[in-house]
């Protein structure tokens, strides 16, 4: 159960994948989240309320604000003794939820990592909640949100303040560094696609990923690479393996990945069909391009998990060549910044209200040369500014 392959076994290669398949799959996923949650109880694991909330983002609940209230029982910090249930009329979903965002900003251990799963980039259930505030109620897939392996700027302390007179408004401190300005088309996946045109979606929005990067990003690349090493790197936000010490990909790692994905979409294309062909009972012929495709399938398997965390996001080059992964609804000309304490970079978007700018949070993202604290106050071209987010 705790294979990540063993889920691809219920994926349908040849229909589409129905609402009752869709379901089942998330149902096995929560399975396993409670089957984790099982055992790190045995080993007394502190469950903060942070880490609760992301672990069980794929969890569904009638009331939206038991996205909140009925997680407060796997804590084992002080937050079930400081947000107390309460489902009357007057405190409304996104009540609930900005006293719990308050609740998290306050906590001494990376509070800023909860504003990764927050913002306008993606769409939300809870139309009246700050951008700040996540929407607990959204059903998502459990990916990096915290960016745990990163330290934009995390050389610096969170500055964390409020509007008092505006229950809805945060500020914080942060560094502006860039714009985005070529966006490629958002991937993602139609209810109706086949696992075959999900894949071929795929493969089109990697060759057309690769045609801007190879049309506008700064090369040589920022820290030297080439344009077309600082891309794959991008696309997999640098990772090739769990371990945080040894997670970065070798040059040689990274092209042969990338490479191998390539095949595996051009044998696809042509065994897939095949197969579609035969009847069920049939097995699979044997053949030298067979055994090619299982090879190369491993290796395939481990750069698209990675790049796991592009699918369903937008491919950016800013306005000074970098390359970036951003919120599927930015927008060019959206900033992107350094906020202090943060581990990750975030793109904001600049409204004006009565002669003040304030900003609405669009979302966390991946910005190659810059997830290690390589901009900071003093940068060339970057500058401080204090951020009043609603």
């Amino acid at each position: 159960m705790f294979s990540r392959h063993m889920f691809e076994a219920f994926t349908p290669s040849v229909g589409p994948c129905s609402d009752e398949r869709r379901d089942a799959l998330i149902g096995i996923a929560n399975v396993d989240v409670m089957l984790s949650f099982r055992g790190e109880v045995g080993y007394e694991e502190n469950f903060s309320l942070s880490r609760v909330l992301q672990r069980c983002a794929c969890f569904e609940s009638t009331d939206p604000r038991d996205s909140v209230y009925a997680l407060l029982g796997l804590t084992r910090d002080n937050s079930r003794h400081v947000i107390i249930p309460d489902y009357s009329e007057q405190n409304i979903t996104h009540l609930t939820f900005t006293g719990t965002m308050r609740y998290l900003l306050s906590q001494r251990n990376q509070p800023l990592d909860n504003l990764c799963g927050a913002g306008l980039g993606a769409d939300r259930n809870i139309q009246e909640l700050p951008s700040w505030v996540p929407d607990w109620s959204r059903t998502k897939k459990g990916q990096q949100e915290t960016g745990g392996h990163y330290t934009a700027g995390t050389r610096y302390n969170s500055v964390i303040g409020y509007d008092p007179s505006n229950y809805f408004s945060l500020h914080l401190e942060g560094i502006h560094f860039d714009r985005v300005k070529r966006l490629s088309s958002k991937s993602g996946k139609n209810p109706d696609w086949t696992t075959l045109d999900f894949m071929f979606s795929c493969k089109k929005w990697f060759s057309e990923t690769e045609a801007v990067a190879r049309s506008h990003a700064k090369d040589p690349y920022f820290n030297g690479q080439s344009v077309d090493e600082a891309f794959i790197r991008t696309l997999i936000w640098d990772q090739s393996s769990y371990d945080s010490e040894q997670r970065r990909p070798s040059t040689e790692q990274c092209f042969s990945d990338y490479n191998a994905v390539k095949l595996f979409y051009a044998i696809s294309e042509i065994l897939i069909p095949i197969l579609q062909s035969q009847p069920p009972e049939s097995r699979i012929p044997e053949s030298p391009l067979w055994d090619q495709y299982r090879d190369i399938c491993s290796q395939a398997s481990r750069f698209l998990h990675f790049a796991g965390n592009s699918l369903g996001m937008r491919f950016c080059v800013t306005g000074k060549g970098r390359m970036a992964i951003v919120p599927p609804l930015s927008n060019e000309g959206d900033i992107i910044c350094v906020i202090k304490g943060a581990r990750m970079p975030f793109v904001l978007r600049e409204i004006s209200y009565r002669e003040r700018s304030l900003y609405n949070l669009v979302g966390s993202c991946y910005v190659h040369g810059v997830m290690d604290g390589e901009i900071h106050d003093d940068s060339i071209d970057a500058h401080s500014l204090g951020l009043d987010i609603v």
